[in-house]
């Protein structure tokens, strides 16, 4: 019998229509994982097939995660007939009666940090009751950042030594980004420079400020008729970011793309003149990443786990001041010398990330679980 450890991954959330953070995470550690001679891997869920290669091997299960009583108890008779040594789900808590070790990754509390910016009570009872028995049934846990790991000290007070931080990464292909003369998005065509922001149209955002401070700078700087362009999907709260755009003294400049598949998100990304992203509360930032791996300058707030991500490469800014985002957007557009400076530390800063480095991390921390 082999004395490799056979592991279950649930990729059940790789389901979803439209890939965003934690899909993406799932999709690229599971693909890491895959190639770790030290382990055994299988993937559970009804994917698509082509996520993977033909001789991965699969467990096709499609969970009814509306139910998740239901959901626990098909897991945990597939893991007994697959044998498994050890059961790791990248966003869903693991089932409690299970017949191996189990391990989860929590991405972010920011429903229970700020429970105003999410009027869903599904959402609330999904972290405040489901994620919590999780996280104490579970053998342990994955955290994305320093700050997400405290959050989860202070609202579900494990033993630190449970909870383990692993960072996610920047795809490959960011690194690779060429600037475009034109990005051709559905019927819009976007030329370079512009401004660019990448984010779900939702409050914790800070777009209406963003919004804010994009026409305080072009009234400062009319020579600089730079673009605005907000490229994610819609939100709760939508309506009165959509109304913030109409309101613009400059809302002809500001492009919405909607949400927009990697391989063009790549190309905004590299022809940026400067990314801002001025979000209130972060579990990582995965944006501010694919920014300075892209050689775009960054400007980020210093809160949550955006500092502990930028560190010196960004250039920070108070996210509840238009005055000041709009004040560094002026600086990285008009001083060469700051946006050449701040698109070397980037890349720099971007290179200590790495897929291969999260899976590695993520396999030392199955063999100590499955060692104790």
């Amino acid at each position: 019998m082999s004395d490799i450890p056979n592991i279950i991954l649930d990729l059940n959330i790789l389901s979803r229509p439209k890939r965003t953070g934690i899909e993406r995470y799932a999709l690229n550690l599971a693909r890491q994982l895959q190639h770790n001679a030290s382990i055994r891997c299988k993937l559970l869920g009804n994917f698509q097939s082509n996520l993977f290669p033909k001789k991965s091997n699969r467990i096709l299960l499609d969970l009814p995660l509306s139910d998740s009583l239901l959901a626990q108890k098909l897991l945990a008779f597939n893991l007994s007939l697959e044998d498994a040594s050890l059961f790791f789900s990248p966003y869903y808590p693991v089932p409690k009666h299970r017949p191996c070790k189990g391990i989860f990754t929590i991405h972010d509390l920011i429903p229970l940090r700020h429970p105003e910016w999410f009027p869903n009570q599904s959402t609330h009872h999904f972290f405040e009751k489901n994620i919590r028995e999780g996280v104490h049934h579970a053998d342990h846990i994955i955290a994305d950042s320093q700050s997400t790991k405290q959050d989860i000290l202070d609202f579900y007070s494990p033993s630190s030594e449970k909870v383990s931080v692993v960072h996610l990464a920047p795809e490959d292909h960011f690194f690779q980004g060429r600037k475009r003369k034109f990005i051709c998005i559905k019927d819009q065509t976007i030329a370079p420079p512009y401004i660019l922001s990448v984010c779900t149209f939702e409050p914790r955002k800070n777009l209406i400020r963003t919004l804010e401070a994009y026409a305080i700078f072009r009234k400062k700087n009319p020579s600089l008729k730079l673009p605005l362009v907000l490229a994610g999907s819609l939100g709760w709260g939508f309506d009165n970011i959509i109304k913030a755009i109409q309101k613009n003294s400059y809302q002809e400049d500001i492009i919405s793309t909607g949400f927009v598949s990697e391989e063009i998100l790549v190309d905004l990304y590299a022809s940026a003149e400067v990314f801002v992203y001025t979000s209130l509360y972060e579990g990582f930032g995965l944006p501010i990443l694919e920014a300075m791996a892209s050689g775009t300058p960054a400007i980020t707030a210093d809160n949550s786990s955006l500092g502990e991500i930028g560190k010196d490469a960004v250039l920070y800014t108070d996210p509840y001041s238009p005055n000041d985002i709009a004040d560094k957007i002026e600086a990285i557009t008009t001083d060469n010398i700051l946006h050449e400076r701040l698109s070397e530390q980037g890349r720099r800063r971007a290179q200590d990330f790495s897929w291969q480095r999260t899976a590695l991390e993520t396999v030392s921390i199955f063999e100590r679980c499955l060692s104790n």
